[in-house]
């Protein structure tokens, strides 16, 4: 998806890095039921497994992105921050 993001500082399992590439697909059908939508946030030292990582139902994952994205507009600086919470069993 996104391969311009080195803007994007994320922590990982080894500590900071800089986004290299955001990548965005769906497990097949016979592999999860119902589909899976993964996202996946790579540094430059791409391995095997992402350190961020997301997978859930398509609309699950929409409604947290979207949450994501109305708090990302909402927010001004010095305002603090904005907390989204997720229900148990929402996904």
């Amino acid at each position: 998806m996104s391969k311009n993001c080195s803007e994007i500082e994320a922590r990982g399992r080894n500590g900071w890095f800089r986004a290299a590439s955001i990548d965005v697909f769906m497990l097949g059908e016979l592999l999860e039921d119902p589909p899976k939508v993964c996202v996946s946030v790579y540094s430059r030292q791409k391995g095997e497994f992402p350190p961020i990582y997301f997978k859930g139902p398509r609309e699950g994952m929409a409604r947290v992105f979207s949450d994501l994205l109305e708090a990302i507009k909402k927010i001004e600086l010095g305002d603090g921050s904005i907390e989204i919470k997720i229900q148990e069993g929402r996904l």
